[in-house]
């Protein structure tokens, strides 16, 4: 008996492949290693983003402390965690950073920040006028073991804002970083009919001093800065994105021995990369026709635009300009939903504050008396009266007989002014214009 069981469950290669390694491979695409097109996000910086929002907004969180997301869903390790949220919240290395750092983040000079238990995190004040809508974020499939949206909604795909990268079974993403204006404009080129395909958002290091030549529409080139001081003496002050202290100087020590240079100080500080440059004048001379080749500073980067889409599936996008496009008509349609979230509310606010004040204008003129029926009685009454159900007849019954008064009567008819007037300021909201100002905002 045991060797047929044994022999029922024996799977063939095939099966191995299209069955269980095809499950591993999406796991890994869809639950960790490529980020929506839309927060930029691994499920990893949602539910950080999420224990921030929830738990830690506020105030400076022991970044130790932050990484305890295993309570969220999340079953990779503490140390992954925190090493993801140092990631989210280096100025050095984010445009816009999710959180605030306070503490040893590291640098472009050395990237290695403290431990976790040293370190603190609050909520970056920027982040909130950028993701809204808390209220219509689509809700996770698995709702009951991840409390946070399936994705967050920013007014700019947030994927092309910090750069980001993952690699999963089969499949990768590198995006660089661009300042949050520019996807902005380009946003609203969108809306209005008017983005081109060769539409080119510029890639924008934080903090970088160099240059970024844009080679071929999914490759950029970053350069240093290099200035020659006097004769056989160069100065480097910047260099290429992505080195640091320790790897300049690894470049520079292989020049030594390659014969490109003699010598070099090394004087960096907290104001940035600082190198001087000693040649004799072979050297110099052919470092004058083109400094930057013979000092090897420059290094090339190609962004792979794959991401998971708003249904959380893999999707390769050919361009930014594709993302902007995909992502624009989405928000939109999200913009439209909050709006008749927001109206919605509105009703049931008008919907009650008439309620209330019927009821309150009835015990004023004694056309109701409370004291001649049971509460029973007159939750049944006031679901004809007021034309409501037994919750709201109960929350009428709950109003203090302190209230019942014609001051009470005349905030209420002022209310209700103010509760229409926004109704019709609501109603008269045109989407795209609603999302037109809100784009205009990121500056």
């Amino acid at each position: 008996m045991m060797i047929d069981q044994l022999e029922h469950e024996s799977k063939t290669i095939k099966d191995i492949i299209d069955v269980d390694y095809r499950s591993y491979a999406m796991y890994v695409l869809e639950n960790r290693a490529i980020p929506s097109y839309i927060d930029g996000m691994k499920p990893v910086h949602r539910k950080l983003f999420y224990a921030m929002l929830t738990e830690h907004k506020g105030k400076k969180t022991k970044v130790a402390d932050l990484g305890g997301i295993s309570k969220y869903g999340y079953h990779h390790g503490e140390g992954s965690a925190c090493s993801a949220a140092v990631t989210i919240t280096a100025d050095w290395n984010n445009n816009v950073p999710l959180f605030n750092g306070h503490g040893n983040f590291g640098s472009r000079l050395i990237q290695e920040a403290a431990a976790p238990r040293y370190i603190f995190a609050s909520l970056n004040p920027d982040i909130e006028k950028i993701f809204i809508d808390y209220e219509v974020c689509d809700v996770h499939e698995d709702a009951e073991d991840h409390p946070e949206p399936k994705t967050y909604l920013p007014i700019i795909p947030w994927v092309l804002v910090n750069g980001i990268e993952g690699i999963a079974v089969g499949f990768a993403c590198r995006y660089l970083a661009h300042l949050p204006s520019d996807i902005a404009k380009a946003c609203i080129l969108e809306l209005n009919g008017k983005l081109k395909d060769d539409h080119v958002i510029p890639v924008t290091f934080p903090g970088f001093k160099g240059s970024v030549v844009q080679d071929t529409p999914n490759r950029v080139i970053t350069k240093g800065v290099v200035t020659r001081t006097k004769r056989n003496t160069w100065e480097i002050s910047e260099v290429p994105w992505g080195f640091d202290r320790e790897s300049m100087i690894n470049l520079l020590e292989k020049l030594t021995d390659d014969g490109k240079i003699d010598d070099y100080d090394e004087n960096c500080d907290d104001s940035g990369f600082n190198f001087t440059i000693k040649m004799n004048s072979a050297m110099d001379a052919k470092c004058a026709k083109d400094p930057i080749a013979h000092l090897k500073l420059e290094r090339a980067y190609s962004e792979n635009y794959t991401a998971l889409d708003e249904h959380g599936k893999l999707r390769l996008f050919e361009s930014k300009i594709d993302i902007i496009r995909a992502f624009v008509k989405y928000r939109l349609g999200k913009v439209a939903e909050m709006i008749k979230y927001d109206l919605n509310a509105i009703l049931v606010d008008i919907e009650w504050s008439l309620r209330k004040q019927a009821f309150i204008t009835d015990v004023v003129t004694n056309k109701i008396k409370l004291q001649t029926k049971s509460r029973s009685e007159w939750v049944i009454d006031f679901a004809a009266r007021y034309k409501t159900n037994q919750t709201d007849s109960n929350r009428l019954l709950a109003i203090s007989m302190f209230e019942c008064t014609q001051d009470s009567i005349d905030k209420l008819s002022a209310k209700l002014v103010e509760l229409n007037a926004e109704k019709a300021r609501l109603e008269s909201l045109v989407p795209t214009e609603v999302y037109k100002r809100q784009l205009s905002s990121i500056r």
